[in-house]
C-alpha cells in the first residue's frame, strides 16, 4: 500500500517588515533555520566551478509516520542553481534534512546534534557521522557510506549553519567529489548599515579570541614565511587550496602529506573565516601544477583568491 504523506501548509504570523521574532527561528546554534534564509555557495563539481544559492522561502507542517515526524515545521529550501528543493527540520534532538526519494516517499538524515560534542556518532540512513572536532565556533562532522562508497565532512559555523561540505565517491571505478564553500553568510532582509555593522563585530570577536587562546602567529620578515606558515598571499604567487581546518594541528598533518609529495605548502589562517588553509604555492607552471595536485592529492582543489 502506497504510503500517503500529508503536509498541511503552516500559515505564517507576520510580525513586521523586517523579518521574525525569535520564536520563528529553530534549529540549533550550529545550524540556525529561519524563513527568508540564504546561503551562497562557491560549488565545484569534479573542478568545474559555480554558484549555487540555497533559500529557505516557505514553512509547512509535516506528518510522516513511516520517517516518526509529527507535526513538525519543515523549512522548505531551494536550490537556485540547481532547481532541486528539500527540507530542513528538528526531529528527535537533531537537525535534519527530509527529501523526496521517490514519487511519494521522504527520507529523513540527521545531520547534526542540536547539542553536539566531539566524539558524538551516530547512523542515519546508513550513513555513519562522526563530531571530530568543535571549537566555539564550528563543529565539523566527518561521514562515510560504504555502501555507496562514499565519504566527506560538513562544517557547520555558529549562527551561521553549513559553511562548507565536501563529498568524495567512486563511481565505475572514476573519483569523483564535490565542494560547497559559503562566500556570503544566511541573512533575512537588511539594510547595509546592519551587515557592515556585524562585519566589524565578528572582526572584533575574532581578534578578541585570539588575544584569549594566544594564538601567536610566525614573527618572520616579509610575508611571514617560515617554512610552514604565511601570514599574507603574495601578489607574485598563485595559490591552490587543497584543505580547510578549524585545528592548527589538523592542517599541519595535511601540510605535511602535501610536502612529502613535492609541493611548495603552506599553511595560511584566513582573516575572512578564522579556518586554516592548506595552499600549494608557486610562481612558475601555474596550469601544470594545478593538475598535479587535483591528480595526486584531491580533485576539489582550487585556486585560492587573493
Amino acid at each position: 500500500m502506497r504510503k500517503q504523506i500529508v503536509i498541511f501548509l503552516f500559515i505564517l504570523l507576520v510580525s513586521g517588515m523586517f523579518g521574525q521574532s525569535k520564536s520563528d527561528v529553530s534549529g540549533s546554534d550550529f545550524f540556525p533555520l529561519k524563513l527568508g534564509q540564504k546561503w551562497v555557495y562557491n560549488f565545484s563539481d569534479n573542478g568545474n566551478e559555480s554558484v549555487v544559492t540555497h533559500f529557505i522561502g516557505a514553512t509547512y507542517m509535516i506528518n510522516d509516520g513511516e520517517n516518526n515526524v509529527v507535526n513538525t515545521i519543515g523549512y522548505e529550501v531551494s536550490s537556485e542553481g540547481t532547481g532541486d528543493k528539500w527540507f530542513y527540520l528538528v526531529n528527535d534532538g537533531y537537525v535534519c534534512s527530509y527529501e523526496k526519494i521517490d514519487e511519494d516517499k521522504y527520507g529523513l538524515i540527521k545531520l547534526i546534534p542540536i547539542l553536539p560534542k566531539v566524539n558524538d556518532s551516530w547512523v542515519s540512513s546508513g550513513i555513519t557521522y562522526v563530531i571530530t572536532e568543535m571549537t566555539g565556533e564550528y563543529v565539523r562532522v566527518e561521514f562515510m557510506d560504504d555502501a555507496n562508497d562514499v565519504t566527506g565532512y560538513n562544517v557547520y559555523k555558529k549562527g551561521t549553519g553549513p559553511f562548507e561540505m565536501y563529498t568524495y565517491r567512486t563511481e565505475n571505478g572514476l573519483k569523483k567529489d564535490t565542494l560547497f564553500t559559503l562566500q556570503t553568510a544566511p541573512e533575512n532582509v537588511k539594510n547595509e548599515k546592519n551587515v557592515q555593522r556585524e562585519t566589524q563585530e565578528a572582526v572584533k570577536d575574532k581578534i578578541v579570541n585570539a588575544v584569549k587562546e594566544s594564538v601567536v602567529m610566525p614573527s618572520a620578515e616579509n610575508d611571514g614565511y617560515d617554512g610552514t606558515y604565511i601570514k599574507n598571499l603574495r601578489r607574485d604567487y598563485y595559490y591552490i587550496q587543497v584543505g580547510s581546518f578549524i585545528k592548527r594541528e589538523n592542517a599541519l598533518r595535511q601540510f605535511n602529506t602535501v610536502r612529502e609529495k613535492g609541493f611548495d605548502a603552506v599553511v595560511y589562517e584566513d582573516p575572512l573565516d578564522g579556518m586554516f588553509k592548506v595552499l600549494v604555492q608557486g610562481n612558475s607552471d601555474m596550469n601544470g601544477t594545478y593538475q598535479r595536485v587535483k591528480g595526486e592529492i584531491i580533485g576539489s582543489a582550487y585556486y585560492k583568491k587573493k
